[in-house]
């Protein structure tokens, strides 16, 4: 081939794709970009936010160039886009935004579902997997799983009745609310949920936070940086940003490892505030030492259902080498007015471990999401004895360390001993040591 003829192809190639563009516009508007398509797609999608008339399917989607819709999903996008005006979507990402939010919510979680025609139950995969007519949750005479009744039982450890969402609150979606899809109605209760170390996924946590919100609870996630007090701050400024959809009146403390010591030094932060005058309780998880708190301060810790949870056999496995005298240290100084509590030591089922709080198979978290779940029903609904029974009652409830129910083995024993705990255990000024003796007062003898 003559060299005069390669120039030729050359040139004419580099002028076809000039022509053609690079097809890859993932911003374009209504009002700018040469895709007709593309652009009454968009529009198609704008006008049903202006007007809700005509309903996008799910070819209108993908002509507007956004991935993630699909025939299971597609009426909870278009739900969330007619409460958008024309102008929050009028290019493909800020529709791809909404999109992606749904997804979320749509994430591989058992959701209980009933046809209230013919009262046949069923799971299903997820939310978004529930057939259009049915109701998620359980069937019950008043369409609820909270009755004490003799004509209804409670069914611990199901997902509740209520659809969630997942709202983020910082622009790097890190900062996330779980909660029901209606608490645009009526406040709801805020559970604070303060993660393991160094955690930066909500994700992670997904299965138990959605359990929650599914109950008619609004949970927030932060993300650990490092600084507890920045944490607070930050739970302090989304309650505000959203203070009209949550019930100060009311709240819990869910915590796990680092994070389940951090619930109780935030108890006493919120209570200054005046939060959880109506209810409030601590759920900790196989928690650490309580940062930032003397022996006075726990002490002074009043009208607070706390349950707190070991996992693995005698309440040690190998995720988690800390001495349980850290725990029953806690445990045994929550002695204050109000004080209801309980001391749980999951062996199983299913190998409970420390990790057991991350996992994603709701089957399989049953020995937690049972007790959370009366926790919450006796805190905030109903104070009945079914509730209370299987919370706050049990046979750690008076002393864990009878027969060995939660084993203490010699303090070398640990490689996060109590000594160890005790060489970093700040006090409330965040400077000195803690007063806390995290041996136990007497100290505590291994059994």
């Amino acid at each position: 081939m003559s060299r005069i003829r390669i120039l030729f192809l050359t040139i004419f190639t580099l002028l076809f794709l000039v022509a053609c563009g690079n097809g890859n516009d993932q911003n374009t508007t209504i009002s700018g970009g040469i895709h007709n398509q593309q652009n009454q797609a968009i529009k198609t999608i704008a006008n049903y936010a202006q007007d809700s008339t005509v309903e996008p399917t799910v070819e209108d989607y993908l002509d507007a160039g956004v991935t993630g819709v699909t025939s299971k999903n597609i009426m909870y996008i278009n739900n969330e886009v007619a409460i958008h005006n024309y102008a929050e979507v009028d290019s493909t990402s800020e529709i791809q935004a909404i999109v992606d939010t749904v997804s979320m919510v749509c994430i591989e979680v058992i959701t209980h579902a009933y046809n209230p025609d013919t009262l046949e139950e069923r799971d299903f995969p997820t939310p978004c997997d529930v057939p259009h007519g049915w109701v998620e949750g359980n069937p019950t005479n008043s369409d609820s799983n909270t009755t004490d009744t003799n004509t209804s039982i409670y069914h611990y450890g199901k997902m509740g009745k209520y659809t969630v969402e997942i709202t983020p609150y910082a622009k790097d979606n890190r900062s996330v609310i779980y909660h029901p899809k209606s608490w645009n109605t009526a406040p709801t209760p805020i559970i604070f949920f303060v993660t393991g170390w160094k955690n930066t996924d909500h994700n992670s946590y997904h299965t138990l936070l959605a359990f929650v919100a599914s109950h008619g609870y609004s949970v927030i996630y932060i993300p650990d940086d490092g600084s507890y007090y920045s944490q607070f701050q930050k739970f302090d400024a989304i309650v505000r940003k959203y203070s009209s959809n949550l019930d100060t009146t009311k709240i819990g403390l869910l915590g796990h490892s680092s994070g389940g010591g951090v619930v109780f030094p935030l108890l006493k932060y919120m209570s200054a505030k005046g939060y959880g005058e109506d209810g409030r309780f601590i759920c900790a998880m196989d928690p650490y030492i309580a940062q930032y708190m003397d022996k006075k301060d726990m002490q002074a810790l009043m009208n607070t259902n706390v349950l707190i949870i070991q996992f693995g056999k005698n309440g040690k496995d190998e995720g988690n080498d800390t001495d349980p005298r850290i725990v029953l240290t806690i445990y045994n100084l929550l002695t204050g007015e109000g004080i209801d509590k309980n001391y749980i030591v999951l062996n199983g089922p299913n190998d409970a471990s420390h990790g057991y709080p991350a996992r994603q198979d709701i089957d399989k978290m049953q020995g937690l999401l049972k007790p959370l779940d009366a926790l919450m029903e006796y805190t905030f609904t109903l104070k009945s004895d079914a509730h209370h029974s299987m919370a706050l009652e049990g046979e750690g409830k008076e002393d864990p360390t009878m027969n060995a129910y939660q084993k203490v083995l010699p303090i070398e024993d640990y490689k996060y001993s109590c000594t160890y705990a005790n060489k970093y255990h700040k006090g409330s000024d965040g400077k000195t040591k803690s007063t806390i003796d995290n041996c136990g007062e007497p100290r505590i003898e291994a059994n």
